[in-house]
């Protein structure tokens, strides 16, 4: 079954075939991107002042984390940066709105929680050098971060900085610029898996509503490692389960996100390990050159990665901030860490009333302006387009168990080391539950999640040759299919119609759900 669509031409020659999958990713990428972008307000993403910041100072060319005068207690130093006073008059004025929608608990449609003040107003359409006086500015929690999540903003930072713009426009341009990083690579991802079905669940995590909203909406580093993982996806599915040969092209990708997503986010980069097991036949070089592109970038991915711990070790001093026992003790982590590990029955007692105590919260407020809540319409639609896109892909199976649960291991770590960071950084010691989990932290291991249930069962639209009528249908070629079974003949509209309007359909209600809480309709 393809999912691309060819045409002819008035002369009545036949043009390229129009990938479908593709199509979708761009282009409902592209529109719902300018939406979560237009309609959050400034400085409302997530953290979005201290990542903003720390690409600002990138863009200065500060790489590394700066300690800056902003003691509040002895024992806790604080990092930092500048940031013209143009941006933080908008930062103050759109918090001020933020905070008091927090507290009157407005955010509905209607009850707007952001309206366009005339001092804002007047605060966005400021040039960027209107002043030339600078604001430091603390962001301990983005210090730790190494410069490759920011490049592309602050990129976008340094050509806003070059020409004098608006602080409204200093705020969209980065922001569009990492929105385009991500639908690009989410593009690159279903272009590797062109010739499988299984490219339709990289079109389904892509524009996941939630997800798409945190990634485009603001300056984050979760858009460039969201975007490396769903690359990480398409190289695993291709060189593991589809077995298929990876061209020179995919092998560059390879290289890339190994030595990339352990820098982006330390805890995904457990995931990068699953590359190893790649056969070397199946790179697009030699025999060499192979051995070295696999063992190279993965060792390069995970030597820059312990390089850049040590960098950025001193900044975890200063990340009890977050704790609601900050003012009363004088503490590290030791602490913390012991509670956990003196009884082991601990950490399963924690993950589990973590889950239990806070499920509504974790699953329920996922969008990233102030936490607002996602749409359940919008969740329902793209839980079906989901059922439909896994009951399509091919029914495949690693090649060896071993590599199941190498994959299996990786996620554990890259949960459980995600819990234990939040656990650190925002909860005092003996809390029964682990404060500040939502479910936005895990989007990028759940297209792997559902990639191990498809490469473990059988759930999907078969049946058993011997109890069927059905005529066999011929093998797709370079996959191992699981003998006995015969896939059901899908109607290519399935995929092709049902799911972009399925997750367009997902995408407007969230829209229209976001755009009503933070404006009103």
């Amino acid at each position: 079954m393809s999912s691309a669509i060819s045409s002819r031409g008035t002369d009545g020659k036949s043009r390229r075939p129009i990938d479908v999958a593709q199509a979708a990713v761009v282009c409902l990428g592209l529109i719902f991107s300018l939406c979560f972008a237009f309609i959050t307000p400034p400085f409302w993403g997530n953290d979005n002042m201290s990542h903003y910041s720390r690409a600002y100072q990138i863009a200065q060319g500060d790489l590394f984390p700066q300690l800056i005068d902003y003691t509040e207690k002895p024992d806790v130093p604080a990092y930092g940066g500048e940031l013209p006073k143009t941006l933080w008059k908008v930062f103050e004025l759109s918090n001020a709105q933020r905070s008091q929608a927090a507290e009157s608990g407005s955010g509905s449609a209607h009850n707007p929680a952001f309206h366009r003040t005339a001092e804002l107003e007047t605060a966005l359409n400021t040039h960027l050098h209107a002043s030339s006086d600078t604001e430091t500015v603390w962001f301990n929690n983005t210090a730790a971060y190494s410069p490759v999540p920011y490049l592309i903003p602050a990129a976008g930072i340094a050509v806003a900085d070059a020409l004098n713009v608006t602080a409204e426009q200093a705020l969209l341009i980065p922001t569009l610029l990492n929105a385009l990083f991500f639908i690009f690579c989410a593009w690159l991802a279903v272009w590797i898996l062109k010739d499988s079905k299984f490219k339709w669940l990289v079109v389904a995590f892509t524009l996941f509503p939630p997800a798409l909203a945190q990634a485009v909406s603001s300056v984050t580093a979760d858009t460039c490692t969201n975007a490396l993982c769903m690359l990480l996806f398409a190289l695993i599915v291709k060189a593991l389960l589809l077995k298929q040969q990876l061209t020179r092209l995919d092998t560059v990708v390879f290289a890339a996100t190994a030595v990339l997503l352990p820098l982006c986010k330390p805890t995904y980069g457990f995931l990068t390990l699953v590359l190893l097991l790649t056969p070397n036949a199946r790179f697009a070089f030699r025999r060499l050159t192979n051995t070295c592109v696999k063992w190279a970038s993965v060792g390069l991915g995970f030597a820059l990665w312990v390089a850049w711990t040590l960098v950025s070790a001193s900044t975890s001093l200063g990340m009890p901030r977050f704790r609601s026992d900050y003012w009363e003790k004088s503490f590290g982590t030791s602490d913390q860490l012991h509670a956990l590990f003196a009884n082991p029955l601990n950490m399963f007692r924690l993950v589990a009333n973590t889950f239990v105590d806070q499920d509504d919260n974790i699953n329920h407020l996922q969008l990233s302006a102030l936490s607002l809540a996602s749409s359940p319409t919008g969740i329902l639609l793209f839980s079906a387009a989901l059922v439909l896109v896994a009951g399509a892909c091919e029914r495949v199976r690693f090649a060896k168990k071993s590599h199941m649960w190498l994959l299996i291991l990786a996620l554990l770590a890259a949960f459980g080391s995600s819990l234990a960071s939040i656990y650190c950084t925002f909860n005092p010691v003996g809390n029964s539950s682990i404060e500040g989990v939502y479910a936005r932290y895990f989007f990028p291991i759940t297209p792997f999640v559902v990639l191990l249930i498809l490469a473990t069962t059988s759930l999907r639209f078969a049946t058993h040759r011997a109890h069927s009528g059905l005529t066999e249908l011929e093998p797709e070629p370079n996959l191992e299919v699981e003998p006995g079974l015969a896939d059901v003949p899908m109607r290519s509209r399935v995929l092709t119609v049902a799911v972009p309007i399925l997750l367009a359909a997902a995408l407007l209600a969230t829209t229209l759900k976001y755009y009503g809480q933070i404006w009103g309709l």
